[in-house]
């Protein structure tokens, strides 16, 4: 445990860092997004390394006005130095829930790498043996819904909290699905339909400005609603959950190797008691 605290982050962080440039446009971003199957990038100065923010797809189809880049990227982001050590990078993880921290040179300045909280879930998997899940779940990002909420009440409820996915319960609080806002988006451009006169069928491509467009469009206009339906409709059913005395290495394993954030806890009658973040695993990780 020792030798991970004080391992410097330049051992465990991503060197090959997928960025873009500012000056640039949206659709540069959402390209290298979707051929990278990605949801985040560092944004540099063009023709270097200078490193000036983080852009995501919430900050390109939550203000649809901007084109540029420099007027959609977060300048307020933390990032760490290549020779902090591991112990003070999970201080900042748990203190920010920031999850791409990127990594800068020893000048302060360049980008030289980035890290996730998904580089330290085999670290997890080999200290949580033995250690249940419900010991580390932070109930404060739980939010679940009934299965019969309106589509429209899940998407505010989403917006306003924050939280990646909500999961989904019946009149008995048993565990039904999963839902995020991604798998709204992809309901609206999947099938041929028109909402108020908005084409949301963009070739069945996620990732297309003109798919988030139309998206933000139906979400952001005061005139407009989403489709009168409730989340049954649109939520993931098929969701791989843990027992609250699921062993955490096994529940990190399933975290890395499925490239996913958060998994439900349910008891033995499938009723919801919690969510799990990768987040909340990390304290497992200081002395």
């Amino acid at each position: 445990m020792d030798d991970l605290m004080k391992m410097r982050v330049k051992k465990i962080m991503t060197r090959s860092v997928r960025s873009v440039e500012v000056p640039g446009h949206r659709s540069d971003a959402l390209d290298m997004m979707k051929r990278y199957h990605i949801s985040g990038l560092p944004v540099v100065e063009k023709g270097g390394s200078k490193f000036l923010g983080l852009i995501t797809r919430h900050d390109i189809y939550n203000q649809p006005s901007r084109e540029q880049i420099a007027m959609l990227y977060n300048d307020r982001v933390e990032t760490i130095s290549v020779n902090s050590t591991v112990a003070n990078l999970i201080g900042r993880f748990i203190r920010t829930r920031q999850y791409w921290m990127p990594v800068l040179g020893s000048d302060k300045i360049t980008l030289v790498g980035i890290v996730t909280p998904a580089d330290l879930l085999r670290y997890i998997e080999h200290l949580g043996k033995g250690r249940s899940v419900i010991d580390f779940v932070d109930h404060r990002h739980c939010i679940p819904v009934h299965q019969s909420t309106p589509l429209s009440v899940a998407m505010h409820i989403l917006r306003i909290t924050r939280v990646p996915a909500l999961p989904v319960i019946d009149g008995d609080t048993r565990l039904t699905g999963i839902v995020s806002d991604l798998d709204v988006f992809r309901m609206l451009i999947s099938e041929e339909n028109s909402h108020h006169g908005i084409k949301l069928d963009v070739e069945d491509d996620d990732w297309t400005w003109e798919g988030l467009r139309n998206f933000q469009q139906v979400l952001a206009r005061p005139n407009m609603k989403l489709p009168d339906i409730t989340v049954d409709r649109v939520m993931i059913r098929e969701v791989q959950y843990l027992y609250p005395n699921s062993e955490v290495s096994g529940a990190a394993k399933t975290m890395r190797i499925r490239n996913i954030g958060q998994l439900p806890i349910c008891d033995s009658d499938d009723v919801l008691l919690g969510m799990l973040c990768n987040y909340d695993l990390l304290p497992l990780l200081l002395p």
